[in-house]
């Protein structure tokens, strides 16, 4: 099961703002977590 991440207009703007290799690992990041929401080491 998925889950869809959204991310808030102010948000968006700031990592727009980052440099492209961050921005990529930020969106990875995001796409991780709509897949797997409490990854290994996130407490309750």
């Amino acid at each position: 099961m998925s889950y869809e991440v959204e991310i808030a207009p102010a948000a968006r703007r700031q990592i727009k703002k980052l440099p492209n290799d961050i921005q990529k690992k930020v969106v990875e990041k995001l796409e991780e977590l709509a897949l797997e929401p409490r990854p290994d080491g996130v407490k309750n």
